[in-house]
């Protein structure tokens, strides 16, 4: 029994990983540039009411384990007028500055600081190109932007984005905020680079989707929840009988 209970808990922590994925995922429905995260555990749907074989047979069946990944898959393009609003209708990412380095995104929504710093929305600097990339600075005027990353003010020239690629994005490690760690992947110029002015870049989970991940989810972690209950009551009456028999 107590390697049954084991391998219920062990079900268990796997369906919560899993339940956390399909939640995060549910959380940023709304976030530009946002890249959802499949695979994890494969959890098929259950009854509302097992008896204690189908328990049994839950539990002692094999967790199959996918690889999680993150899936770069586009998103759709949503027009907002906003001069400063930029979409990757291609590959890449947008390089930008954090308090531990460059890091990267696909989010476009940003704005111009106090300094005159083209930043993202949580106010990190985004990258232009040059031997050293440093934050893009913008003076005061009308901001056009290329399809190749040229951004002028008034139509002067006043730099260009600093937008990568990666050979093995599957390498990137995601973080919070919609920003990428570069881990181990290879940074090269994008091969099908075309920016838009004015749009951004939706996340590419659909709602129904999400949602529907979400329940099946917890469906599979309340099934396990279920069935560590009641190998419990019966760990506990095996328990009392056997004091009982001791006395």
């Amino acid at each position: 029994m107590s390697h049954t209970l084991f391998m219920a808990f062990a079900g268990m922590r796997s369906r919560s990983r899993a339940l956390d994925m399909a939640a995060s995922n549910l959380a940023n429905l709304g976030s530009a540039g946002f890249k959802k995260d499949i695979g994890g555990f494969q959890i098929g749907s259950a009854p509302q009411e097992l008896t204690r074989d189908q328990l049994a047979l839950q539990i002692n069946a094999p967790l199959v384990r996918l690889q999680s990944r993150i899936d770069f898959s586009p998103g759709d393009l949503v027009t907002t007028g906003r001069p400063l609003d930029l979409a990757l209708a291609g590959d890449g990412f947008f390089e930008v500055l954090t308090e531990r380095g460059i890091r990267y995104t696909r989010n476009g929504s940003f704005s111009i600081d106090g300094q005159g710093r083209l930043v993202t929305s949580a106010g990190h600097p985004v990258l232009g190109e040059g031997k050293t990339p440093r934050p893009l600075v913008l003076g005061p005027g009308a901001v056009t932007v290329s399809a190749s990353g040229d951004v002028s003010v008034d139509d002067n020239l006043a730099g260009r984005l600093r937008i990568v690629s990666f050979r093995k994005p599957e390498a990137l490690q995601k973080l919070g905020g919609g920003l990428f760690d570069a881990g181990e992947a290879e940074a090269e110029p994008p091969r099908n680079l075309r920016l838009e002015q004015g749009v951004l870049e939706s996340s590419n989970l659909r709602p129904g989707e999400a949602m529907a991940d979400l329940i099946k989810m917890m469906r599979g972690f309340e099934m396990m929840a279920r069935a560590i209950r009641s190998l419990q009551e019966d760990v506990d009456g095996k328990l009392i009988d056997e004091i009982a028999r001791i006395r």
